[in-house]
């Protein structure tokens, strides 16, 4: 007969009980510099849009003459209204009754189902959002890396190439829409049930999908919806913003986007950038507060100062945009801050010149009394998240960016 002995493995569940510790592991993160930014040049909204009068134009009746000669034509100085619409953003969750009942103690879960999902399902509608500032409104997740024909699985790369991992901004669950780069719509409401890979994701659908390379990904619904981010301004074109501004008229609201076309990053060329937003900027104190750049341009710049890299403490910055007692890098006293979800993108930026229009603050959704609106088939409930506004750029002038480079 053979030794049998009492062991941990074998007395689980019978002798030796399980312990569990307390309270939920985050393990997603939360760094969301963008929207960080934005919560400190909210302003109300209200009505339909939000109209902004800005003077873009200088007054140029101006000239020289002689004494008793003729007179410069009169001029005036030019005011542009501007029409930010508000966007409209949703989170939807739901809870049954049975699971409020089980999670009330410590006893029963780790946390209150109901508090567990209204803190998590927050921070996860702040997350998305803190994408959506950072881009140009038109929602693009990713770009499919070869066609696919009657296929549930599709290969991503990034929003503009492979400069930007593929799975960056997808993930498993998700709903989404493939549009052709020309706003053409392939396929809509397909789920993601898994994804594998970083820099080219391969992608698993609920559906066959015919589409093609190039093609681009967005949220079910979303496309050309989002927010109006800080790319939407800034992306170095003359096409016509905020509904009015036809840009090729108006060079006050012409960024300043300089291509690097591939070439190596170097010193010289951010130098360029930065004196170009000081040069055309018009935000009044005409100083940059932040220094905005995705990880990968944050590693070129710190190859580039190798030799004398030093960290300053942004609680004695101005700007009061950042988390305090965080040190970070600076670039002419401007100190660099990282986003996770910003582009591949060097952006020395004056915050003043940026509002970000409410029409209402974050909220759950309670105009019958409760948060929690019922079912009327089933004991169950659903929770809706909400927030109405829109990001306005007064000063693209202003700002300096650089784009397409590589490591020094």
């Amino acid at each position: 007969m053979a030794n049998t002995y009492a062991g941990v493995v074998n007395e689980t569940g019978g002798l030796i009980k399980r312990f569990y510790a307390e309270g939920i592991v985050d393990q997603l993160s939360e760094l969301m510099v963008i929207y960080k930014m934005a919560e400190k040049v909210k302003d109300q909204g209200g009505g339909d849009a939000v109209y902004v009068n800005t003077r873009q134009k200088r007054n140029q009746g101006i000239g020289a003459s002689d004494d008793g000669g003729a007179l410069p034509a009169i001029g005036k100085p030019g005011f542009l209204q501007a029409k930010v619409d508000h966007k409209y953003n949703f989170m939807r969750c739901g809870i049954t009754s049975g699971l409020i009942a089980a999670s009330k103690t410590n006893k029963g879960a780790f946390a209150k189902g109901l508090d567990a999902t209204i803190k998590y399902s927050t921070k996860d509608f702040m997350n998305d959002f803190n994408r959506q500032l950072s881009s140009d409104g038109v929602g693009v997740l990713a770009t499919l890396a070869a066609n696919a024909v009657a296929s549930t699985t599709i290969t991503l790369i990034g929003r503009e190439g492979t400069n930007e991992p593929g799975n960056k901004f997808v993930d498993v669950d998700m709903n989404i829409d493939i549009f052709t780069a020309a706003g053409d719509l392939r396929a809509s409401g397909l789920s993601i049930i898994s994804v594998v890979g970083t820099n080219v994701a391969t992608v698993v659908l609920d559906g066959p999908v015919t589409a093609s390379a190039t093609d681009i990904v967005v949220r079910s619904g979303s496309y050309n919806k989002e927010v109006q981010g800080l790319l939407y301004a800034l992306d170095g074109t003359t096409s016509t913003i905020y509904s009015t501004i036809n840009r090729a008229l108006f060079p006050a609201f012409q960024g300043n986007v300089l291509n690097l076309n591939g070439a190596q990053l170097n010193l010289d060329q951010m130098q360029q950038a930065y004196n170009e937003g000081l040069r055309r900027g018009g935000t009044g104190n005409g100083i940059y507060q932040a220094a905005l750049m995705d990880f990968d341009s944050s590693r070129f710049y710190q190859r580039l100062l190798t030799a004398d890299k030093r960290y300053v403490n942004t609680m004695k910055l101005d700007g009061g945009a950042w988390q305090k007692e965080r040190n970070t890098m600076e670039y002419n006293g401007v100190p660099v801050m990282v986003d996770k979800d910003f582009p591949v993108r060097i952006m020395f930026a004056p915050t003043e010149a940026l509002r970000f229009y409410i029409l209402n603050e974050m909220e759950l959704a309670n105009e019958t009394g409760s948060n929690m609106i019922p079912s009327a088939e089933n004991d169950v409930f659903e929770l809706r998240f909400r927030m109405f506004g829109n990001l306005f750029n007064a000063a693209p002038a202003a700002f300096g960016v650089l784009r397409n480079y590589i490591s020094p």
